[in-house]
Formats: C-alpha cells, sequence, structure tokens
C-alpha cells in the first residue's frame, strides 16, 4: 500500500522530477529492481501472449483431422493464445478445402494432400508463384482396402482382372494414389491392369453399399473400416501402417497441414504458435489415457466409443511428419501422380514442403 501511495503522488510530478526522485531517492535494493523491471517484463509478456486468429479448414466429421479436436480439448489452442476459425469439409471435398486455401479464405487446411502438388503444379506451369506449402503431416499408414467378405483372396494376383467395383470418395483420393503409388513402386501391376472399376461413394455410405453389394470393396480410412468390421461388412484386405502396401507406406502421411504461402511468409509467427499448438497436442495425445483420448475421437468424429476403440491401433492422428516421411510421400504418391499426369513435371519437392517449421518446433 506504500509502494501504491507513493505511485499515486509521483503521478502530480513532472517526469523529470519522476526521473530525477527515482535516480536520488536510492530504495533498497530488493524493492527497486521489482518497481523497474515489472512494468518492462509485463509488457514483453503482453506482447507474447497477444491474440491472434488462425482460419482453419479441415474434414470433418473425420478422424484424420482429429488433431484438430485433441487442440481443442486439451487447451493447446487457449494455451497458444490461438483464436481458431473453423470452416468444414465432409469426407470427398478435399478439394474444395484446397480452393478457399488458393483463395485466401483459409490459412490452414487439415486433410487429405494429394490437391497440393496439383495446384502448384498447374501455377508453375503458368508462370506463377506456388500458391500452397505443405508444413507437417499425420495419420501415416491409415489408408485400408477393404474387401467384402464373401470376396476371399489372399493376394492381389488373386484378384487381378476380376471385375470388381472399389470405392473411393473421390477421383483424386489420396487412398487411391497411394494404393497407384505402390503398385508402381512395388509390383509389376497397375490399377488399369487389375482391371478393377474405381466407384466415387462417400465415407458415409461405403459400409452400406458394401453390405448390399453395390460395391465389392472400398479404399478409405477409419473409422469407416472399423465400421466395415463392426458390422460384418467386410475384411481388411490391405492396410498400410501394417505393410500390406510396401515398407514407406508405412510412415506415408496421409493427412497434410497444409498453408496459405502468403499466409506463412506474412505472419511466421502466426505459422510457429500454430505448430506449437500442434505439438501440445501431440504431448496431450502421447500422455492421456487411452479411454479419455478415445472419447475425444469419438465425440468428433460422431461416433460410437466402441468403433474408435477399435480403430485406434491403426491411426496415429499426430502432426508429426519427418523429412523421411515427406520424401517418401513425394516418391510413393507424386511419382505416381506424375507419371499419370496428375501434376506438372514442374512441380518438385522443395516448391511443395516446408519443413522448416517442423524442425523449429
Amino acid at each position: 500500500m506504500k509502494r501504491r501511495g507513493r505511485i499515486l503522488a509521483l503521478l502530480s510530478t513532472a517526469a523529470v522530477l519522476v526521473a530525477a526522485a527515482c535516480g536520488g531517492a536510492q530504495p533498497a535494493a530488493s524493492t527497486a529492481p521489482s518497481a523497474a523491471a515489472k512494468p518492462a517484463a509485463s509488457a514483453a509478456a503482453s506482447q507474447a501472449v497477444a491474440p491472434i486468429t488462425v482460419r482453419v479448414g479441415l474434414l470433418s466429421p473425420n478422424l484424420v483431422s482429429v488433431i484438430h479436436y485433441i487442440a481443442q480439448k486439451t487447451g493447446a489452442y487457449q494455451k497458444n493464445n490461438i483464436n481458431v476459425v473453423e470452416k468444414k469439409f465432409s469426407s470427398g471435398e478435399s478439394s474444395a478445402g484446397i480452393e478457399s486455401l488458393i483463395k485466401g479464405d483459409l490459412d490452414v487446411y487439415i486433410g487429405a494432400g494429394a490437391e497440393v502438388p496439383r495446384a502448384n503444379g498447374q501455377a508453375l506451369a503458368k508462370g506463377q508463384t506456388p500458391p500452397l506449402v505443405v508444413l507437417d503431416g499425420a495419420t501415416a499408414g491409415v489408408t485400408t482396402l477393404v474387401m467384402r467378405n464373401d470376396i476371399q483372396a489372399k493376394s492381389l494376383d488373386d484378384l487381378k482382372g476380376k471385375p470388381l467395383k472399389i470405392g473411393v470418395s473421390s477421383p483424386s483420393s489420396i487412398h487411391l494414389a497411394l494404393f497407384r503409388g505402390y503398385l508402381l513402386e512395388n509390383t509389376k501391376l497397375t490399377t488399369e491392369s487389375l482391371g478393377w472399376q474405381f466407384i466415387k461413394v462417400s465415407g458415409g455410405d461405403m459400409v452400406t453399399a458394401l453390405k448390399t453389394k453395390q460395391i465389392d470393396g472400398f479404399m478409405h480410412s477409419e473409422p469407416t473400416t472399423s465400421l466395415a468390421i463392426k458390422n460384418d461388412a467386410g475384411y481388411v484386405f490391405m492396410n498400410a501402417r501394417r505393410g500390406d502396401m510396401g515398407p514407406k507406406a508405412k510412415i506415408i502421411p496421409v493427412t497434410f497441414l497444409s498453408a496459405n504461402a502468403q499466409w506463412v511468409k506474412k505472419d511466421p509467427e502466426a505459422v510457429r504458435r500454430f505448430m506449437k499448438a500442434m505439438q501440445d497436442a501431440n504431448k496431450a495425445y502421447d500422455t492421456m489415457p487411452k479411454a479419455d483420448m478415445v472419447k475425444i475421437m469419438a465425440e468428433w468424429a460422431h461416433q460410437d466409443e466402441g468403433i474408435v476403440s477399435l480403430a485406434y491401433d491403426r491411426l496415429d492422428p499426430r502432426m508429426s511428419m519427418t523429412p523421411d516421411a515427406a520424401h517418401a510421400w513425394w516418391d510413393v504418391i507424386a511419382s505416381g501422380m506424375l507419371q499419370r499426369g496428375e501434376i506438372s513435371d514442374k512441380v518438385t519437392y522443395d516448391n511443395t514442403f516446408d519443413l522448416d517449421f517442423v524442425a523449429a518446433k
């Protein structure tokens, strides 16, 4: 109270006298540093935690983007003083999310990444600067090829030449791109030589389509795979995480954290803080008991906790792509897309990925 009274008294004195008083009063050593340093420290702290807004697009409800909800529920965004404005896109709408990112309506997008090199390649072909950059990746190995129970086989050779109808969420499905890349790098087969027909089916309709024999199988992620198993609609024929699509597919991220390149250049501090929030969400996933994490994931996916528990070991939601994983993505998925003419030969690994922010986390 004495210190407060002294400050109030000094308010009526000229600034020069305040300076003189501070210099001449020689207050005790224990109080002088506190009085002088505290306002500066407070100002620095206030500046450090100034709130920022990040516009986030994501696939929903879909477990491939659940790291965002983990960040929300565990306070990772709040801890880094980030106000998130989210825009949701349904399964199969990755292109719509990427278009919003290119237009500048979003800052970051959490979803499948095959559209990123396609968009950057189109820009480069026109002599323009690539509009997008990949900052991180998640859900490695989540791609699964589910077959109907009555179609039993032990290998792709057993199914070669059969007129199977395989559901995919879109023609640009990242799961289909991964499968094609795997065939190109590891086998003598192609999707054309297999003789299969790929049909667009939304993720939410795949299990029903499988049970009613409208399709013979599907390629998708979780929880669609676990729903098919739980409902006795099909079985896991191939799963990337268990090595069925080659060693690289086990580490290839299916989900990208993509960003508007201009936003990254304009506001690197916002990028760093968002990436730190992702790291904090990763730590929460690592340390939280499975039952508690399953509850969070089930809320996001609008699924029963039993389904999410079944999917738990087939899905790693952490946003933690390594350079090796990024290069594996390029070697398998981008190479397959390039061979098929789906992306321009002007687009490269270096003008697609920027892992500097990952390294700085």
